[in-house]
């Protein structure tokens, strides 16, 4: 049973390496930080899904991916890593790129929600608004009372309309 638990895992790992980019390596760090970044973006991808809301995003960390995030987790310096490495520039192509998809993600996500009624308007719209619809409102009444008072004279019978002096 445990076994099962370690063979699948070396499994999940050799997957893991045959998917990844040409520009990593076993034999440096490009390799983990390639894999961390793609935990990391599962991760974001997951925030951004969950949270709906515009102040959600007022942190970057919240739902991008930073080089120092990175360095960080594989226990490297930063400098090294996004600068100084041979695999550098591919690696910060390969940022830039997923920190963009994840903008794109959280854009759609707050366009997803940005239908959320009068929430977004202001006080002074909503304000106006509420007046417009209470005018059209007795209107309508009006119009309702009017059409009334009209059916109501035309289904009385002709006899009671001369008495009243209505025709």
């Amino acid at each position: 049973m445990v076994l099962d638990y370690y063979k699948t895992k070396r499994k999940s790992r050799n997957t893991i390496k045959s998917s990844a980019p040409s520009w990593t390596s076993d034999k440096n760090k490009s390799l983990a930080a390639w894999i961390c970044v793609e935990e990391m973006k599962r991760e974001k991808a997951e925030y951004i899904k969950k949270h709906i809301k515009k102040t959600d995003y007022n942190l970057k960390s919240h739902y991008q991916i930073n080089g120092a995030m990175v360095a960080r987790a594989i226990e490297t310096s930063r400098c090294s890593l996004m600068n100084t490495s041979r695999f550098s520039p591919h690696f910060r192509a390969y940022l830039d790129k997923v920190n963009h998809d994840l903008e794109c993600a959280k854009k759609a996500q707050l366009d997803r929600n940005a239908s959320r009624g009068p929430i977004k308007s202001s006080k002074k719209d909503l304000l106006s608004e509420n007046k417009r619809l209470k005018k059209e409102l007795k209107d309508l009444e009006l119009m309702k009372i009017e059409k009334a008072v009209e059916h109501a004279y035309d289904s009385l019978p002709l006899p009671i309309r001369k008495k009243f002096g209505l025709s």
